[in-house]
């Protein structure tokens, strides 16, 4: 199931990013909301079917919520460093800046799945 968040974080964040959103969201709000609805709708989406029966409707909103408020959150602060390093031609730092945001991404996911999970009463990664 941890395999399948990460490839449904790696389709919505990356594979679902068309470029006008890429090159648009580091200055443009209305650009990264639609890249972290984009996210979210596919995290709603590939994980509703496939969520336990103990995590409830509100739960599993309250879930998506917030991950679509870190996302917007991490990438409002990291798309205008990388946007800015980018131009500078800092490939190295662009490149490590990225891998942080996807270290940011997957750390917020991971622990609120565990939030989640443990709240309904249920043991994580078990």
């Amino acid at each position: 199931m941890v395999y399948y968040l990460f490839f449904l974080h790696w389709v919505g964040d990356f594979a679902l990013q068309i470029r006008w959103l890429a090159n648009n969201k580091s200055h443009n709000r209305w650009a990264l909301m639609l890249h972290c609805l984009i996210y979210s709708a596919t995290l709603s989406g590939g994980l509703y079917w496939l969520k336990p029966e103990y995590i409830t409707l509100p739960e599993f909103g309250l879930f998506i919520f917030f991950n679509l408020c870190a996302h917007y959150l991490t990438d409002s602060i990291t798309s205008k460093i990388t946007s800015y390093l980018y131009a500078k031609q800092q490939f190295y730092l662009f490149f490590t800046v990225i891998g942080f945001d996807q270290l940011i991404h997957i750390s917020t996911l991971l622990l609120s799945c565990q939030f989640i999970i443990e709240k309904a009463g249920h043991k994580w990664l078990i």
